[in-house]
């Protein structure tokens, strides 16, 4: 389910029922499944990875103006404000904060 999920990372429309039929099983199973491994749902958890391959894309390669509205894009954010809400609720910080940081190191 996860190597799917990775695969998939930037499909803001990967749905559970997708996921519970690519690994033959019911949207039940695997919701149970999740919370029983992980503690989490499945779309919780694909966002956590969502967020994780966003912070990882910015504090890699060099900077550039809009690099992190591009970056949300990329991993499946409709728009700049929707990532900077998951991303603080993720992270604690804005991915702004983040690039700033990454500058100072």
């Amino acid at each position: 389910a996860c190597a799917f999920m990775d695969r998939h990372v930037a499909t803001r429309a990967l749905q559970t029922a997708d996921l519970a039929a690519h690994l033959d099983i019911s949207e039940r199973s695997l919701y149970a499944a999740f919370q029983r491994r992980l503690g989490i749902g499945p779309y919780a958890f694909q966002l956590v990875r969502r967020m994780h391959v966003v912070r990882d894309a910015l504090l890699a390669g060099p900077y550039y103006p809009g690099k992190a509205a591009q970056t949300g894009r990329e991993a499946g954010f409709a728009d700049a404000s929707s990532l900077a809400r998951a991303y603080r609720r993720c992270f604690g910080e804005s991915p702004r904060d983040t690039l700033r940081r990454r500058g100072r190191r």
